[in-house]
């Protein structure tokens, strides 16, 4: 080109000179505005390079662009605007910069500046993969693993992590540990999966520390250590990773791989929590309610459930509800309990379907519904809960949304009692006491009353029962209730019938 700039006589014109200087000036001033735009942001000096940036990015300049909307983005050196943020993104994705092709990919996907539509970002991943760049290929391995905005494909995740771990990206080199140790995408090979969280985690990634340490704990793909497991939750826990901080507490409150202390436990508790990791929340929350390490404090408990009960974790949910309805650490509200033990139950907590079914039955907190009292009671007695059972046995004998049928009480008091439920035994003594469906027996009464104490040794008004049947038993009977008590307690109904025939 630059012999247009030169005479027949091969000597530059003082004009064409002065034009190949402009040339050149002009060419260099613009390379270094973007160049020095790039040091002042490396330098934090964000307010003098969105100046240079801006000035470049009007005149096209696809880098600019990029750290415009890099800095629109952060809020760095302007105020934070994701719409403009995303416009800038997109000029510089458009000339090919695979970090701004990646950044639309986020963009996309979180809804910053733009409608989430994973399809559209999974496009981006892929076209920012293409160009090497391994944080993309990550990203797009795990859309394609996942199924999302995309098909699913868990052999070409495979491909895309491989490549991002082979220019030992951490987080790559995590995914592929996990899919070896889980066999997604390959065959699975637990030995291989370690090996590549051990290159992650040496490279300081937490959630490879993490993984590496419940290989460590569980002995998958790797001797089963308890103490190296808690070395490297430890690690991740220090690197500000909530899961990890939550394993490192249950380490310390069971002392699994350290010695066991409750306060240290709390600590990590506490830590994890300041995630807002609902798990945590009602670890504390627990502490407190039982004492753990802490003096009692329910009005605390109450405090740390509420707060994982809202992210919907079921326990902390019932355990709310608990407090709320016995009135400790606070007043007693019935109609919070129910509505909190009502979320537990749709996620088929048993206590607090239990829990509920009896709030129903009595018209606490709730309207009185036997009906559906009855339902959660069945599904519960299906899945042979025992005090569900006994329920089932008390709605039969007071006629509670069914017929009063004695025989089906008494049935599904038996089905209750055979899994040495003392309330149960209590209940069909009552049923023998009476004669409600059977013969009057206040031997076999007093008997059966005995075992629910035998079960339930403090049971105070099982104890108050028994002294009133023995009132009227001769010592004869008293003798022969002392003899087939413990037969009952061991052969349940057999020992009944064989005594009665």
């Amino acid at each position: 080109m630059i012999a247009r700039y030169l005479g027949r006589d091969g000597f530059l014109k003082s004009n064409n000179l002065w034009s190949l200087f402009l040339v050149f000036y002009f060419s260099s001033s613009a390379l270094a505005s973007v160049k020095d735009g790039v040091d002042a942001y490396s330098q934090q000096s964000y307010e003098q390079a969105f100046s240079i940036f801006k000035d470049e990015a009007a005149k096209g300049d696809a880098t600019a662009n990029y750290y415009m909307g890099l800095q629109y983005e952060e809020g760095n050196g302007v105020s934070k605007d994701p719409v403009k943020a995303f416009g800038f993104m997109s000029e510089a994705a458009n000339h090919g910069i695979a970090k701004a092709q990646y950044k639309l990919g986020v963009f996309y996907e979180e809804g910053f500046g733009v409608p989430v539509d994973l399809s559209k970002s999974a496009q981006y991943y892929k076209a920012a993969a293409e160009q090497g760049l391994p944080a993309a290929q990550f990203n797009y391995a795990l859309m394609l693993r996942d199924g999302l905005g995309v098909k699913k494909d868990e052999a070409s995740a495979i491909i895309f992590m491989q490549r991002a771990a082979n220019s030992g990206d951490a987080e790559a080199l995590n995914g592929l540990g996990v899919a070896y140790i889980l066999g997604r995408g390959v065959r699975r090979d637990a030995v291989k999966g370690v090996q590549f969280l051990k290159l992650a985690a040496e490279k300081g990634d937490p959630g490879a520390q993490r993984n590496l340490a419940k290989s460590f704990s569980d002995g998958t793909g790797v001797e089963k250590d308890e103490r190296k497991a808690f070395e490297w939750y430890k690690k991740s826990a220090e690197k500000n990773d909530k899961v990890a901080q939550l394993a490192l507490g249950q380490a310390y409150e069971y002392g699994v791989g350290v010695e066991q202390d409750y306060a240290n436990a709390l600590v990590w508790y506490k830590r994890s929590a300041s995630s807002d990791y609902a798990p945590a929340q009602y670890k504390i929350g627990y502490f407190y309610n039982v004492g753990k390490g802490v003096a009692p404090d329910f009005e605390k408990a109450r405090y740390w459930f509420g707060l994982s009960a809202d992210h919907g974790l079921a326990i902390a949910q019932t355990d709310l509800a608990s407090l709320l309805e016995s009135g400790q650490g606070g007043s007693i509200d019935n109609a919070a309990a129910a509505k909190w033990y009502r979320l537990a139950a749709a996620q088929n907590m048993p206590r607090a379907q239990y829990q509920l079914a009896v709030m129903l039955k009595e018209g606490r907190g709730v309207e009185r519904d036997y009906a559906e009292a009855i339902l959660y009671f069945r599904a519960l007695a299906a899945e042979k809960v025992s005090y569900a059972e006994n329920e089932l046995g008390n709605m039969y004998r007071h006629g509670y949304g069914v017929s009063q049928d004695y025989s089906a009480a008494i049935e599904w008091y038996w089905k209750a009692a055979n899994q040495n439920d003392d309330a149960a035994f209590a209940n069909l003594s009552l049923v023998y006491q009476k004669g409600l469906g059977v013969p009057q027996n206040l031997v076999v009464s007093y008997a059966l009353l005995k075992c629910a104490l035998s079960i339930k040794p403090g049971g105070e008004a099982y104890k108050k029962a028994l002294n009133l049947t023995l009132r009227g038993l001769s010592d004869k009977q008293s003798m022969e209730g002392e003899k087939l008590s413990p037969q009952i307690c061991r052969e349940k109904s057999v020992a009944v019938s064989n005594y009665l025939k």
